[in-house]
């Protein structure tokens, strides 16, 4: 479950943020093998994204292809490109140099600043790996910078 403050905070960013096809993102989520208890999971279910839309910043990509790039172009892209790995999902595109991953084995997520890589099939070697232990922190970190 997503917790309140979370909610509160996604809630204000968008007028209308409650999603519609809920069975359209169980499918993908299901393609994905992202289990639908998982945070990442719920915030889909419950909410469109893509999420912080108004700020110049990396935004968090709609999950369904209701909107281009979104979850699902950008994660093929990225293993396409660069040897992103199956057990990551890409949450950002990069056109501010910077990709955010998600790791649906650890729940960890990842920013990774392009012009530091080649290739994403492995982090260990990146400099100024920024990282969350979980989605659920990530998410409260990205929507608490927004308020500001």
């Amino acid at each position: 479950m997503l917790k309140e403050n979370i909610k509160n905070k996604i809630e204000k960013l968008a007028p209308n943020p409650f999603r519609q096809n809920t069975d359209e993102v169980a499918e993908i989520l299901s393609k994905l093998n992202i289990n639908k208890q998982s945070c990442f999971a719920q915030l889909y279910l419950t909410y469109t994204g893509p999420f912080d839309p108004i700020f110049q910043d990396v935004e968090i990509l709609e999950i369904t292809d209701i909107l281009s790039p979104n979850i699902i172009e950008m994660t093929e892209y990225f293993r396409e490109h660069f040897l992103l790995p199956q057990r990551y999902i890409a949450l950002s595109d990069d056109a501010f140099g910077i990709v955010r991953v998600y790791d649906i084995n650890s729940d960890r997520v990842f920013e990774i600043d392009m012009n530091e890589v080649d290739t994403l099939d492995d982090f260990s070697g990146i400099a100024n790996l920024k990282q969350w232990d979980s989605f659920e922190r990530f998410l409260d970190d990205f929507l608490t910078q927004k308020q500001h």
